[in-house]
């Protein structure tokens, strides 16, 4: 198996040889074959999974499978600070006399007063959680109704879809129209945004999981306990912790929007937070 300028070669015995994945928490059954109709590119560089092919399946290659533990993901990311920061002063949070504007989803009115101290917004994903308008909460957050947010002009960094941690949250299968059938959480952060482009698919989903833990903590699991039924015995109907996808609840997504501008980063794999 190699490739040279005439492209891809593997013999047909390796090409539809049934496998089995190397990892021994996934063992997925897969053949070359299989990859190589769908996603060809992924076999050349920055991928390279023509060097991993014949020993693990492309989702444990590229990090994105639902059954990996992503603590053990090693991955070579240029050194920068993401200056994670929450803000603390919400004494302008929220303007009561611009409800309508909020209410129908513009983001731009109702976190004015962020966006100009710096804050870029993030919209998470709510599993299991319906709602039939905006719902304010404490620290500028907000709870949407499906359908409640516009991404039909997001502007998408072109110049990183080569960039390895994309191609690995594309391969999960979240997209932008995976945002629009479930109620989503917004909530203004402070971050170095060029770190948050150039950061690992690992250190991504670490984000997702810290932002979801201190949410929990400071406001979810008092309203499970304020407005869920609580028995003794596991509910899968209680919400799913944040960012969660409806779909696939093994995957989970967050969308950061810079601000002032409508440049959005989506990044996406596998939930090593779920319940």
């Amino acid at each position: 198996m190699k490739i040279d300028k005439n492209g891809i070669f593997i013999d047909d015995y390796n090409k539809n040889l049934e496998r089995r994945c190397v990892d021994s928490s996934c063992q997925k059954k897969y053949s070359i074959n299989e990859y190589l109709e769908g996603s060809e590119g992924d076999f050349y560089p920055p991928v390279n999974y023509i060097d991993g092919c014949s020993k693990s399946c492309l989702e444990c290659w590229l990090g994105v499978s639902e059954f990996m533990d992503n603590d053990t993901q090693v991955e070579n990311d240029v050194s920068y600070e993401l200056g994670l920061e929450f803000p603390t002063e919400h004494g302008h949070w929220y303007d009561s006399h611009k409800f309508d504007e909020i209410g129908r989803g513009n983001l731009e009115v109702a976190y004015e007063k962020y966006i100009k101290d710096d804050c870029h917004l993030i919209v998470i994903p709510l599993s299991r959680v319906s709602v039939d308008r905006a719902i304010y909460l404490p620290c500028g957050l907000i709870v949407y109704p499906v359908g409640g947010l516009d991404f039909s002009d997001l502007e998408f960094n072109s110049e990183e879809d080569c960039e390895l941690s994309s191609i690995q949250s594309l391969s999960s299968g979240v997209t932008i129209d995976s945002f629009t059938t479930q109620a989503l959480l917004v909530l203004p952060i402070k971050l170095n945004w060029n770190s948050l482009l150039f950061k690992g698919h690992s250190e991504h989903m670490e984000l997702i999981r810290t932002i979801s833990e201190m949410f929990d903590a400071m406001f979810f699991n008092f309203l499970k306990y304020e407005n869920c039924q609580l028995t003794y015995i596991p509910d899968e109907g209680l919400p799913n912790l944040l960012g969660q996808i409806n779909s696939n609840p093994m995957m989970a997504g967050a969308l950061f929007l810079k601000n002032g501008t409508r440049k959005a980063k989506l990044i996406s794999g596998a939930a090593t937070h779920t319940e």
